[in-house]
C-alpha cells in the first residue's frame, strides 16, 4: 500500500520503476530496462586478452562476461547499487539474468566459486556480492557452489585507478584454498565469478592458488568486463 504514494524509483534515473513481469522492473523504469536490453557483451579480443595473461597457469582457463562496462550506464548503476548500497537481492536478479544467457556452461562445469571479501569487508558490507552472483547463477546452472573454497587472507585496496603492476602486487598472494574442499576441487571443472573484471590480475591470483587442487580447468566469469586500461 505505501507503494501507492511512495512509487519505487529507478536506480538509474530516479524515474518511476515499471511494474511488470520482467525480472528487473522493480529496479527500473521503461527506458533504463530498455536501455539494459540493449547492452552487449565485450569484444572478443578483449577477453582473448586477459585470458593469456592467465596462460602460465598450470591447467586450461576461460574468460567470460556477460556485458562489457560502460561508465554511466545503466549497468554502472545496476553494480553500483547492488555492490555498495544494500542491495543484495538485486545480485541475486542479475545472476538470474546471466543464467539465461549463459545456459550453456552448464555443459562446461562442475562447480562454481565466487570472489571472495575479506572478513572485515564483509562485515562492512553483510553480504558478497559476487557470491550472490555466483550462488544464484549455480542454482540456475544445477552446479555445486561452495562459498568457501577460496579465503582472501588479507584486506586489499580498491583496484580503482591503480596501474595494471600496482593492481598485480594488490592481490598477490591475498587468497587462500581452503585445505578441506582441495580434495573436492581436484580433477573438477571450476568457474569463479566475480562482478567486474578488470585487467585480470585477481583472476591470475586466484588461478595461482588454485593450482594446488589440480582442477581439470577453470574458467572466470563476471557480470561486465571493464574497458582495457581502465
Amino acid at each position: 500500500m505505501l507503494e501507492l504514494f511512495l512509487p519505487r524509483r529507478c536506480i538509474h534515473c530516479g524515474e518511476p520503476a515499471k511494474k511488470g513481469a520482467e525480472t528487473l522492473s522493480k529496479y527500473l523504469c521503461s527506458n533504463c530496462l530498455r536501455e539494459y536490453t540493449t547492452l552487449e557483451p565485450p569484444a572478443v579480443d578483449e577477453l582473448e586478452d586477459r585470458t593469456r595473461r592467465l596462460s602460465t597457469l598450470p591447467f586450461p582457463t576461460g574468460v567470460y562476461a556477460a556485458y562489457s562496462f560502460i561508465p554511466e550506464s545503466v549497468l554502472q548503476s545496476i553494480i553500483h547499487h547492488f555492490k555498495y548500497l544494500d542491495m543484495p537481492r538485486l545480485a541475486k536478479r542479475m545472476g538470474n539474468e546471466v543464467a539465461v544467457t549463459f545456459g550453456q556452461l552448464a555443459n562446461f562445469v562442475d562447480v562454481i566459486l565466487p570472489v571472495p571479501l575479506h572478513v572485515t569487508r564483509y562485515a562492512e558490507r553483510g553480504y558478497n556480492q559476487s557470491a550472490m552472483l555466483a550462488k544464484s547463477l549455480s542454482k540456475s546452472l544445477d552446479k555445486i557452489y561452495l562459498k568457501d573454497a577460496i579465503k582472501r587472507t588479507r584486506p586489499t585496496p580498491t583496484q580503482t585507478g591503480l596501474t595494471i603492476t600496482e593492481r598485480e602486487e594488490n592481490v598477490r598472494g591475498a587468497f587462500k584454498l581452503t585445505d578441506r574442499r582441495i580434495e573436492q576441487l581436484k580433477g573438477k571443472r571450476l568457474l569463479i565469478v566475480d562482478d567486474v573484471i578488470t585487467t585480470g590480475a585477481t583472476m591470475a591470483s586466484i588461478g595461482a592458488e588454485l593450482a594446488k587442487a589440480e582442477p581439470k580447468e577453470v574458467g572466470f566469469f563476471a557480470l561486465a568486463a571493464a574497458q582495457l586500461g581502465a
